[in-house]
Formats: C-alpha cells, structure tokens, sequence
C-alpha cells in the first residue's frame, strides 16, 4: 500500500504546535490497514520547544476533555523516539501520499516535527488533502456510512477508542476515501 491517511491530535493548529498523538493507516481498496500509532509525553514535546495555543486547548476543553486527560496521562513516548519510529514505519522505499485532513495540518503538524527532531522529511509532492477528496468530490458519500477499515492485528485499546482518537480517526477517513475513489471510478 502506497497510500497512508495521517491523523494528528495537537494541541495547536501550527506547524511546532504540542503533537500529543498521531497515527498513520496505510490503504487501498484490497485488505486491512497496516497502522502507526504514538501518543506522545507532553513533556518531552514541551521540552523539545513545541508550543501550545490557547485556542486549541480550549477547544479541547469544550468537547468534554476527557480525551486531552487520555493523552496528557504519563506514559507516552518520546517526541524523538515517535517521530523516528513513524519514519522507520513510513519506510523511503516506494513513492508514498501521505493524506491528512487539510491541506497544511496534518502533514504540515508531523512535517515541523520531523524538522525539529532532525529527521528526514517526505517530500512536499507526497502531500494529499483528505478534506479537498471528502468535501466537494466526495460524490455523495457520507463518511458515516462507510464501515471503517479494518486494522491488521488493531491494538487491544482499539476497541474501546472514542472518536477523538487519532488511530480510529485515521480508519475512519482512510475507510471514506477508499468509498470516494470507488464512486469516482477511480482505483485507489
């Protein structure tokens, strides 16, 4: 699979922004995802000079909070140690899209990270918006009728994931655009 639907839980919408959690879904129309999944120690981003924006730990906030409580809890990796394990997942060996849900926020989130931690990034072609595939292509189909992707080997928590997850949000719009490029005709 060349293709792999990026999710980014933050604590900010700016690339240097407080990455709390990511996940990658690797897709296409033939069989279960493969996935990355890291929630990331907040110290260790706030010690690496990531930032957090007011507004977005507002936002957090006024959706309940019990996900920001989740993601905030000690026991988290690394920021290096995940941004390096996503490389190593990610792998350099076939050209990749890597498809995040905006045009500069996902990618743009992990890209910074990548930066920050010294690593090498994709290149800016790699770069696909879920939002611009979903929204005004999306052909009349609603992504909560899609059955979600099934992950191969999902972690023993997955079932259990609220919506703010970023593995399960990751799923879920890997799952929608494989159904937009079938209306589309296109093969994915």
């Amino acid at each position: 699979m060349k293709m792999v639907m990026l999710s980014v839980q933050s604590l900010g919408v700016r690339p240097g922004a407080a990455v709390m959690a990511f996940a990658g879904v690797r897709f296409d129309s033939g069989g279960r995802g493969e996935w990355f999944y890291s929630r990331v120690d907040l110290r260790s981003s706030l010690e690496a000079g990531f930032h957090i924006e007011a507004d977005a730990l507002r936002l957090w906030f006024l959706n309940g909070g019990s996900e920001l409580v989740n993601l905030g809890a000690p026991g988290g990796e690394s920021c290096f140690e995940a941004f390096l394990r996503f490389s190593a997942w990610l792998g350099r060996k076939e050209p990749i899209e890597l498809w995040g849900n905006g045009s500069t926020f996902d990618n743009d989130l992990l890209r910074s990270g990548f930066r920050r931690m010294g690593l090498r990034e994709w290149k800016h072609s790699s770069d696909r918006c879920y939002k611009t595939l979903a929204d005004p292509m999306g052909g009349g189909v609603l992504r909560f009728n899609c059955e979600e992707l099934p992950l191969k080997d999902p972690p023993e928590w997955y079932a259990e994931a609220t919506i703010n997850n970023a593995l399960r949000d990751a799923a879920g719009q890997a799952s929608h655009a494989i159904e937009v490029f079938k209306k589309l005709d296109l093969e994915v």
